[in-house]
This record gives structure tokens, sequence and C-alpha cells, in this order.
């Protein structure tokens, strides 16, 4: 059965290092990595449909997915529709994305993100990407989430 939420809750999958479920929790965020549930915290292999019911039986369109897993979106993509459940990827580019930098980015949109999350009315689903600078980069789908090519549009952040 689902729960009512009325403020996101975050689940960071494998994909990303637990630093930045364990950085943002003192910080007031839900947030919690995957492996540290009672859940998960036993089983060898969690599958990205595992994940999303879960989220979904914990709070419908307030829980967010947080994972690097691209390919969630091509596989799962009816099934995270019907569980509500918002998603932010985290692209990691050829060069690949250092621990550190998935902490950094992820620090640097959260508190914008979860004002998104916290007023949206409906499932988000959203790209993160760390440019040079170490500036973040925000992104919003605007095509449907079943589409073969997925079209995103930037959102412009606070500075």
């Amino acid at each position: 059965m689902s729960q009512l939420r009325f403020t996101s809750f975050y689940l960071v999958d494998e994909s990303l290092t637990p630093a930045i479920a364990r950085g943002l929790y003192p910080c007031g965020y839900d947030i919690v990595y995957e492996r540290d549930l009672d859940e998960f915290k036993d089983k060898i292999l969690v599958g990205d449909e595992e994940i999303v019911q879960w989220l979904g039986d914990h709070g419908r369109q307030k829980t967010v997915w947080i994972t690097a897993d691209k390919d969630a979106s091509k596989a799962h993509a009816k099934f995270i529709l019907s569980k509500q459940n918002s998603v932010i990827w985290v692209f990691r580019p050829k060069t690949g994305l250092s621990n550190l930098h998935e902490l950094i980015l992820t620090s640097l949109i959260i508190e914008y993100v979860n004002d998104l999350f916290n007023n949206a009315v409906a499932a988000l689903y959203l790209r993160a990407s760390l440019l040079k600078g170490k500036k973040a980069k925000l992104e919003k789908l605007v095509s449907p989430l079943t589409e073969r090519h997925l079209q995103w549009k930037r959102i412009p952040l606070p500075k």
C-alpha cells in the first residue's frame, strides 16, 4: 500500500556513491542509500524493478530515484510511470565521474530539485550533469518517458 508523502524522499542506488545519501542526510534531506535499507542490505543484486516497486510503495510522486543507470529509462519506462516515481539521472561523461564529483553535483542541485519535487503534482524526470568549473546543468524531460529518443530542456539554476 502506498504512503501519502508531502515532502520528497530520495533513494540513491548503487550506481552512485553512498556518500551522496550519507552526506545530504545530516543536512536535513530525507535520503537513503539503497544498500542501507534493510530490504536490500543482504541481496547480492538489487534489480531496477525492485527499486521502482519499493519507491512506489513509499510515497508515489514524492519519491525520487537517483541513479546513473541511463538504461533504466528504456528498460523500465512503463513500470516507472505506473508507480509515479520521479527520477534524477546523473549523467556520466565518457571520461567518467569520480565519487567526489557525484557528490558535488548532487550538492549543487539538491536544494533546487527538492523545491521542484515538493511542489510537483506529478512525477518529474530530470537529468543532471557536471560542467567544467564545477557548475551543474539540470534538464527536464519534455518528451514522453516511453519514447525511443528522449528530449530534454534545460532548467536554469539560480546562481
